[in-house]
């Protein structure tokens, strides 16, 4: 796995520095976007939840026919007094017809927002990036909530990273295709799984181990 989904996200931060503060700012908007939402079931109780949110994978090509691609998870945890939202995000190149993709440099700088507006949240990125250069940090608990929304009704979120190699890259992601809706369940708004997980959030259980981490594609309108 590339991506990790801790419960409680330290909040000790990692030294951002300076490096691409004059970079050239890269725009890229994927060709492909797609989002599942996330729920883990406490293991007290199936109905319940220990961690909800969205997890996006997006694909770009370059002109060398060559590709990169995204994987962003945002998702909600609670201590049952409070939540706690938290960012996973890691980057990939794949060269040409090649099955394989290679980590890129790890960010060093994150925030995310809305494609409707100037406002970016920061991401207050923890620990080291894991063996594929992965990362992982806390954003506010109401722009998660804000990004959630945006993403169901196809708003575009804005990812803006600032790489260690020094590349400046800002991706508007919006879902591209995905699971067609049924009639009698659009599973959107208060029906989309991510918010029915969201009514039903608790804390983890002190003593047994949680449920596997279950992911459904998120509908189009």
């Amino acid at each position: 796995m590339v991506l990790r989904y801790p419960f409680l996200l330290l909040l000790a931060g990692t030294s951002l520095g300076a490096a691409a503060a004059d970079a050239p700012v890269i725009r890229v908007t994927p060709e492909t976007v797609s989002i599942n939402d996330m729920s883990r079931p406490s293991s007290e109780d199936s109905k319940n939840n220990v961690l909800c949110g969205m997890h996006i994978r997006a694909h770009a090509e370059l002109p060398s026919g060559s590709g990169h691609e995204w994987e962003v998870a945002i998702s909600i945890v609670t201590n049952g007094q409070s939540r706690l939202a938290g960012v996973s995000l890691g980057t990939f190149a794949r060269a040409l017809e090649s099955p394989v993709r290679s980590p890129r440099a790890p960010a060093q700088q994150l925030s995310i927002g809305l494609s409707t507006s100037e406002e970016r949240a920061p991401v207050r990125l923890s620990g080291r990036p894991n063996a594929d250069n992965g990362v992982v940090g806390q954003v506010a608990d109401d722009m998660a909530l804000k990004i959630f929304d945006a993403l169901d009704a196809k708003v575009p979120i804005v990812l803006d990273a600032v790489y260690e190699s020094g590349d400046h890259e800002v991706v508007l992601l919006s879902q591209q295709g995905g699971k067609p809706v049924k009639e009698k369940n659009a599973g959107h708004g208060a029906e989309a799984p991510v918010f029915r997980c969201l009514a039903h959030l608790v804390a983890p259980s002190a003593e047994g181990e949680s449920k596997a981490l279950v992911e459904v594609p998120h509908a189009t309108r």
